[in-house]
């Protein structure tokens, strides 16, 4: 049960940073506002039929590959009108511009996981997290982190982790400590320290120190960082990445 609760809480945000990628990707594209346009506002709100009354007239019908097409077919995700959604998000996955497709995929996958198919829809929602950004790509790595865990695999799931860990810190990372290379984030200490005894030798020899396990997460989701080395600059800490390789990210350093 605290799995499904916080599945839900997360698929809960995630739409509502897929809703907000609508009015994104018409400033991206250098789209001004059109009447009927606060649909964008209608399914960040939670409006869902206000956000299919209004999205709809702009979208034309289904198989469009606009972004009025893609608020359409979320909005549908949302209301639990799965055909619809997969008629509206289905030819934008498959051939709309790059960022509405992650997207769509990633509404797509929410349907996915409501049907039980768990592994399919965190599998969808990893490579949907690549293609996108800041807030959307960080929740869709959470949420394929749950569904990894939910489907028995908890390496990539601690792997989505690392990534929405990364993403979580990339806001606010300009602080006065500087910057550090995570090579892990892991649902408990012991899998933590097991890391980074792992990575010791190699971190030393390249000069960085030990590996060092930072607290993180929440208090109902605690996570263990692995992290290596304090760089004074992001280039220094890019540069010390690239020598540990692996799927490591650049962090704040706290």
């Amino acid at each position: 049960m605290v799995y499904q609760s916080l599945t839900y809480s997360r698929r809960l945000g995630f739409r509502v940073s897929l809703g907000i990628i609508a009015g994104t990707i018409a400033v991206a594209a250098g789209c001004t506002a059109t009447p009927g346009s606060g649909y964008r506002d209608a399914y960040a709100g939670g409006r869902y039929h206000a956000a299919i009354s209004g999205a709809r007239a702009a979208a034309g019908s289904p198989g469009s590959t606009n972004e009025a097409a893609l608020t359409t077919g979320l909005a549908h995700e949302a209301l639990g009108n799965d055909a619809e959604a997969r008629a509206w998000l289905g030819p934008i996955a498959r051939g709309g511009d790059a960022t509405m497709a992650a997207h769509a995929s990633a509404g797509l996958a929410l349907i996915d996981l409501r049907r039980g198919r768990t592994l399919q829809a965190a599998e969808a929602l990893d490579s949907a997290s690549l293609r996108m950004r800041g807030t959307a790509a960080r929740d869709a790595a959470r949420v394929a982190a749950d569904a990894y865990e939910r489907a028995g695999r908890p390496d990539d799931a601690d792997r989505l982790r690392t990534r929405a860990a990364g993403l979580a810190d990339a806001g606010g990372r300009a602080s006065g400590g500087g910057f550090a290379v995570q090579v892990g984030a892991y649902s408990t200490r012991h899998r933590a320290q097991q890391r980074a005894a792992e990575l010791r030798a190699s971190a030393r020899a390249s000069g960085f120190g030990d590996p060092r396990v930072e607290p993180g997460g929440t208090s109902r989701r605690p996570l263990y960082h692995v992290r290596i080395g304090r760089f004074r600059t992001e280039d220094d800490a890019n540069r010390a990445r690239r020598l540990l390789g692996g799927e490591s990210i650049v962090v704040g350093a706290s």
